[in-house]
């Protein structure tokens, strides 16, 4: 017999066929569900750039969730965006605000807010980015007072006068009246060298609410550069007399304000009262802070400026101890308390207290002055020399420190050096001992 192989029936065939096709469609199916799993399973990347919110009051990480919520079930949204933004911005978070806005002007490049709100932001650590920024929402909205008002207002900070100038001179035809405006332009002119054209722009300034202070600074230095010493030391006693100036309406920072929560609101509400000199508001308000916000170096330090004013040094210096004991490198908390201490005569403890501020902010002209100082009440004349010196080069324009240091010199008979400094106090205002010292120096040199 012939051998032969022989291949499955026909029946047998068309079954394996089917198991084999069942099974195949189950694996496809099993590795499609495993597919599809890990595209819904796998981590999503979030709408919402990570918010640093570290140390914020709870009241606003409750906000900051709410509003990003928003964004989340409405990805579209330029106003989610835009709100969101806003929120960050209001609580003082511009580095976290600043690729929200970002966003919201690529969803909506036809609403001026986003490219103005994210020019605020930028504005102090990038000043050319800010500036850029407020360049673009004013081409959006080219008639808005506000936009283009605080655009010629930071040309004027970072010196671009020949920017800002054009700007207020047109909003000035526009609005005769308008203070901010007639302030820029009395700033722009004293800039110029032409302190007699400033005149008129800032006599009209200063007798808005809004620049009835800033203009009579400016004025102070108009007439003082035009020799009329008399007006100018008049403008000075009413700058030291007269209220602050009433802050300029803007629309768009009224409206992040209602998003402002937490403590530093209420911080804001404090220093408002004491500038306002409601110190009967005031009071109790810090009382408050302090009771809601025990650990906070900011709420401590609030309650201290109160008493200060209220001339309870005691209470300031317990309150500022605190605070810096919270916060070691508290600037403002260490210079103050230099101050009480002085007021104390316990001129040691102040110096150190000053020298503190000084390591701290080398920039800080006031506290190399005041170190100077108790170092000189101290006998310590070297270093306090050398501290007068260092307000020098942090504020050139300080003339007390030029005095000081004049006096210094005079005595040790370096009457050149002495000269030089007391000349500088000279330029700066009528001094009547730099005068003295002066006319003794120069009896000193004749034959």
């Amino acid at each position: 017999m012939e051998a032969r192989m022989t291949g499955p029936q026909p029946n047998q065939a068309s079954g394996r066929n089917r198991r084999m096709i069942l099974w195949l469609g189950a694996g496809m199916f099993i590795g499609a569900a495993i597919v599809a799993g890990y595209f819904v399973t796998r981590p999503k990347t979030p709408l919402v750039p990570p918010i640093n919110m570290e140390g914020c009051d709870p009241e606003v990480v409750s906000l900051i969730e709410a509003s990003r919520v928003e964004v989340e079930q409405d990805p579209q949204s330029a106003a989610a965006w835009g709100k969101l933004g806003i929120v960050l911005f209001a609580q003082s978070m511009y580095a976290d605000c600043v690729p929200i806005f970002e966003r919201a002007e690529q969803l909506d490049d036809g609403d001026s807010r986003w490219p103005y709100y994210r020019g605020l932001a930028l504005i102090l650590a990038k000043p050319d980015q800010g500036i850029a920024a407020l360049e673009l929402a004013v081409q959006i909205s080219p008639r808005s007072t506000t936009l283009r008002l605080r655009l010629a207002e930071e040309y004027i900070k970072l010196d671009r006068m020949d920017q800002a100038e054009p700007l207020f001179r047109q909003l000035s035809v526009e609005d005769p009246d308008n203070a901010r405006a007639l302030l820029g332009l009395g700033q722009i002119l004293l800039r110029h060298g032409k302190p007699e054209e400033a005149l008129v722009p800032l006599r009209r300034a200063a007798k808005h609410p809004t620049a009835q202070r800033s203009a009579r600074v400016e004025l102070s230095q108009a007439y003082f550069r035009l020799g009329n010493i008399g007006a100018a030391e008049a403008e000075s006693k009413s700058l030291a007399d007269g209220p602050p100036d009433v802050a300029w309406p803007d629309e768009h920072l009224q409206a992040a304000a209602q998003y402002r929560k937490g403590l530093q609101p209420q911080v804001d509400q404090v220093l408002q009262f004491i500038r306002n000199d409601r110190l009967d508001l005031a009071g109790p308000l810090a009382d408050q802070l302090v009771r809601d916000y025990p650990n906070s170096d900011e709420a401590h330090l609030t309650r201290a400026k109160v008493a200060v004013r209220l001339a309870n040094s005691q209470l300031a210096i317990d309150e500022l101890r605190k605070a810096i004991r919270l916060n070691e490198g508290l600037i403002e908390g260490h210079f103050l308390i230099g101050c009480e201490l002085a007021k104390k005569a316990d001129y040691e403890s102040a110096a150190r207290s000053f020298a503190r501020t000084a390591e701290l902010k080398p920039s800080h002209g006031i506290a190399h002055f005041n170190l100077g100082t108790c170092r000189r009440i101290l006998g310590d004349r070297s270093r306090a020399i050398e501290s007068f010196q260092n307000a020098i080069r942090a504020r050139p324009d300080l003339s007390e420190a030029h005095l000081a240091l004049g006096e210094l010199y005079f005595e040790d008979g370096k009457y050149g050096d002495a000269f030089s400094h007391l000349e500088t106090a000279m330029r700066m205002g009528d001094n009547p001992r730099a005068r003295e010292l002066l006319e003794k120096i120069r009896s000193k040199k004749s034959p």
